[in-house]
Order: structure tokens, then C-alpha cells, then sequence
């Protein structure tokens, strides 16, 4: 194993109505790399309602940051701290969830660009999530390809996630 920089930060989003707000994600990386070509944003899967990404001492789902990874995983929104009486998970709203990781793999590229001793060699992402995390991997693909940026996506591994809710229900109904 290898030592690790974290930082949490906070960044800007556009919650469900359109209004811009504060949220919330980190940054995980080996303390002694000093280069790298790509960056590994994890999307998060269903968590306890009181407790996102950064509300955990080292989520489970950044252990590729001991395989020399640069890992970026943002609070969905309702989590961290964007999570309010009135902001609730918005599970399963693609527009949303997208949005708000597109922001924070910027913010993250923001930050990192801070960082004297870190060289950026590659302007690369890989994306990657499991069961809700998988559906917001996609959501965030999609995001960052409207914004123009989706030949920055190398990678993109998407299991198990709930990509149409449609068209599960109608299979649930017709196969019970």
C-alpha cells in the first residue's frame, strides 16, 4: 500500500429546479506520483441517506488509488453538502446526477492544476460505477459528451445500474 493525499472540496452545481448550489466530492491520489495521464471519477452507488463520499473516512470505492490511480468521486446530490431538509437524493434523475459530476471532475482538474508538484501529461477520464453508480456513470458520460468533452473519455465500465426505468417496468409487468 502507499500513501495518500485526500482532499475534500466544494464546488458549483445546478440542483433539479436550475438553480446553482454547493455540493460536494473528493480527491484521492498517491502521495508520490508526480505525473499522470487520466483521471478515474467514481460514481457512487445507493448509500445510507446519511452518508455520502465525504462523510466516510475512505470509502470503499477508491481503493484504486493503492493501483497508482487519481481518483475523483463526487457527492451526489443530497449527500455531503448539498444535503439540506428540502434536497433529497434525486436517485434516477440522469440530467441531475450528470451535471453534478461533470462539475466536479472540473473542479477536480481545477484543483489538481493548483498542485506544483503534480504534472498533467494527458487530458483523459474514466468513468466508472456499480448499481446507482453505474446509472450515473452513464448520466455523466453523456453530460460530459454535450459539453463537448467526450473525446476525453477513455474508459467507461457502467455495471449493474438502472438505465431505463421504463423499460424494466414493462418487462417486470409482462414477466412476472
Amino acid at each position: 500500500l502507499c500513501d495518500v493525499n485526500v482532499a475534500k472540496i466544494k464546488y458549483t452545481t445546478t440542483n433539479p429546479e436550475g438553480n446553482i448550489i454547493v455540493a460536494s466530492g473528493f480527491i484521492t491520489y498517491p502521495m508520490d506520483i508526480k505525473e499522470y495521464d487520466h483521471i478515474l471519477s467514481i460514481q457512487h452507488g445507493t448509500m445510507d441517506v446519511d452518508g455520502g463520499p465525504t462523510d466516510q473516512v475512505f470509502p470503499i470505492e477508491t481503493i484504486p488509488v493503492f493501483n497508482d490511480e487519481m481518483v475523483v468521486m463526487a457527492d451526489l446530490l443530497g449527500y455531503g453538502v448539498s444535503r439540506t431538509e428540502d434536497m433529497k437524493n434525486t436517485y434516477m434523475h440522469a440530467k441531475t446526477t450528470g451535471t453534478a459530476c461533470a462539475d466536479m471532475i472540473q473542479a477536480a482538474r481545477q484543483y489538481l492544476a493548483t498542485k506544483k508538484d503534480l504534472v498533467f501529461t494527458a487530458d483523459s477520464t474514466r468513468l466508472i460505477g456499480y448499481s446507482q453508480g453505474g446509472q450515473a456513470t452513464i448520466a455523466t458520460l453523456f453530460e460530459l459528451e454535450r459539453r463537448g468533452l467526450g473525446e476525453q473519455i477513455s474508459v467507461v465500465w457502467a455495471g449493474a445500474g438502472p438505465y431505463d426505468m421504463t423499460a424494466f417496468l414493462e418487462e417486470s409487468i409482462d414477466n412476472p
